[in-house]
């Protein structure tokens, strides 16, 4: 069956919780931020280079796995990838998460914009016990420390496994190839969808 249950979030270090459970979403957040909502559109103004069919098709990605989608496909798939602009509200109308769970309804209110918590104070608690649930089998996070010997200007550029992993000092070395083949398969697991 269809996935209606996603975990978001749940983490132990900073508080922060959040859980899909189609269409709602309950969210809390320990400290007030402006990641914590949704900050205007993007990436559809003027400043964007103009979509070209032409150029994903002769890209690496599409060489490599011999894509051949015909240009309406490539455009449909596009657009069924595209999020729905309806999100006008910015931060400033927003109620932050704080403390206190959230609840919207992601089917009418894709953005988060509209909190229904004190609405709906059952179904706020109904998904706070599934987040209890998930919280008494969770591991542990592992403490987030950084390596810089991790960062990608060591790898071609390329976030990569860099650990050692043969015994010899050294990690096995990383190529264009291998973010190329990733971006087929992800490629290929749309094609199926």
């Amino acid at each position: 069956g269809k996935r209606i249950e996603m975990l978001v979030e749940l983490n132990p270090i900073n508080g922060n919780e959040a859980l899909i459970k189609w269409p709602w979403k309950v969210v809390r957040y320990t400290k007030d931020s402006v990641l914590n909502t949704y900050a205007g559109e993007s990436g559809r103004g003027t400043e964007v280079p103009q979509y070209s069919v032409d150029q994903i098709l002769q890209s690496q990605a599409a060489l490599a796995i011999n894509l051949t989608l015909p240009e309406m496909d490539l455009l449909a798939l596009r657009s069924q990838a595209s999020i729905d602009s309806r999100c006008t509200e910015t931060t400033a109308s927003v109620k932050p998460c704080v403390q206190d769970y959230c609840l919207f309804n992601l089917e009418t209110d894709p953005c988060e914009i509209k909190d229904l918590s004190s609405t709906f104070p059952s179904l706020v608690g109904a998904l706070t016990h599934v987040l209890g649930g998930y919280r008494q089998i969770m591991v542990p996070p592992v403490p987030n420390t950084q390596d810089p010997r991790a960062l990608p200007h060591n790898w071609q550029n390329y976030w990569a496994p860099w650990a050692d992993t043969t015994g010899t000092g050294m990690a096995p070395p990383h190529t264009p190839l291998t973010s190329t083949l990733v971006i087929c398969l992800l490629l290929l697991l749309l094609r199926s969808l």
